[in-house]
């Protein structure tokens, strides 16, 4: 059976509000930073219309809105429509994580609802005045008890004490006579020693001593000399006849193969500029950003291949140039573990903010002693530099 819209819900794992859940209703769904979407998310590298959910039959789709820093599912960026399963995680940036599931448990809302029902009720202990006579019964049972039990014993130990009495008085006394008779007529014994062995001397064995080689004798090799090869004469080139020689044909030199730069720069898939918020950061970078004053955010995704037997070392970064002249801020969007080695290949995205009327007109990189320009259009298209 397909589950209803209502079941579903979205939870903040990590970024503003953690742990706030918002129940789906079903239809479209809205999340972004400006107000008036469904779900707001107060975060800078959120942005204002973010991402939408669309309930389709027995689950809900997402797809990204334009946004700078994408839709990410389950550690995936998405480029389409994707149907979202129970416990997919949502990523709008690395600082912003969602969690789609089912609503809480049968349980859990019992344990809620016991929770706010109040304390338990207090047991009262009965009272005492109603065990007293009973206590008291219990007392002389046990007091009869030990008395039978130390009778008893006493009983026993006389026993004891009057068998020991009439042991010692009636026991006769033992006579030595017959002892005494069987100590004279019995001799006694003579030992007879053992007798002494004179041991067998034994032979000393007679050792063969092994036999003495002589070692052949091994003859010289005789050495064979090389034989003695006689020089051909060499031969007088007679001199050609004069003769009318045809035309050599003209060498065309085969063009040597370019050396690559040390590294190379080209664009990913993530270009793009959106209406944003001027930063409130002195650097130019962080919110909080001031909607009543728009700027452009200008996003682009760089693929930096080191063709070197160099490392680049970490925090790289270009330089951006506006079309008015007017300086740019660089800010670092995605950047993680960036140094790059021989012959890896690597991306990360960058950011900036122009004027509303202004655009970036190149990306200036300089890394390796070397420094590589590369040339955009007004809409983040590559161009050839003029």
């Amino acid at each position: 059976m397909a589950q209803r819209a209502s079941t579903w819900c979205l939870t903040i794992r990590k970024g503003p509000k953690v742990g706030s859940t918002y129940p789906l209703h079903g239809g479209t769904i809205t999340i972004g930073r400006q107000a008036g979407n469904h779900i707001i998310i107060d975060d800078p590298k959120v942005s204002r219309h973010h991402a939408r959910l669309t309930w389709q039959g027995s689950t809900f789709l997402i797809e990204d809105l334009g946004s700078a820093n994408g839709v990410w599912v389950n550690n995936a960026r998405i480029t389409q429509s994707t149907a979202l399963r129970t416990g997919d995680v949502i990523g709008l940036s690395q600082e912003v994580l969602l969690v789609f599931s089912d609503q809480p448990q049968a349980d859990e809302t019992m344990y809620d609802a016991a929770a706010r029902s109040g304390p338990a009720p207090v047991m009262v202990p009965p009272s005492p005045q109603s065990t007293a006579p009973a206590t008291r019964s219990g007392q002389g049972w046990l007091a009869f008890g030990l008395g039978g039990v130390m009778a008893i014993l006493a009983m026993v130990a006389l026993a004891v004490v009057g068998l020991a009495i009439y042991l010692l008085v009636l026991r006769p006394e033992p006579t030595l006579e017959p002892q005494m008779a069987m100590t004279s007529l019995a001799p006694a014994p003579t030992a007879t020693p053992y007798p002494t062995y004179t041991p067998v001397p034994a032979e000393a064995p007679t050792a063969t001593p092994y036999p003495t080689y002589t070692p052949v004798p091994t003859e010289a090799p005789t050495a064979t000399p090389y034989p003695t090869y006689t020089l051909y004469p060499t031969a007088t080139p007679r001199p050609a006849p004069a003769q009318a020689q045809p035309p050599q044909p003209t060498t065309t030199l085969v063009p040597t193969a370019t050396t690559l730069p040390p590294y190379t720069v080209t664009l990913g898939r993530n270009v793009v500029y959106e209406p944003w918020g001027r930063p409130a950061n002195p650097d130019g970078c962080n919110g909080p950003y001031d909607d009543e004053s728009p700027v452009r955010r200008f996003t682009v995704e760089v693929i930096l291949t080191n063709n070197s037997n160099r490392f680049i070392p970490d925090h790289w970064s270009p330089v951006f140039i506006s079309a008015s002249g007017n300086p740019l801020p660089t800010c670092i969007w995605y950047y993680n573990n960036t140094t790059v080695q021989p012959g890896e290949i690597i991306d990360v995205t960058f950011a900036t903010h122009t004027e509303a009327n202004d655009w970036v007109k190149a990306l200036v990189f300089d890394e390796l002693n070397y420094t590589l320009t590369v040339c955009l259009g007004p809409s983040g298209q590559a161009v050839p530099c003029q």
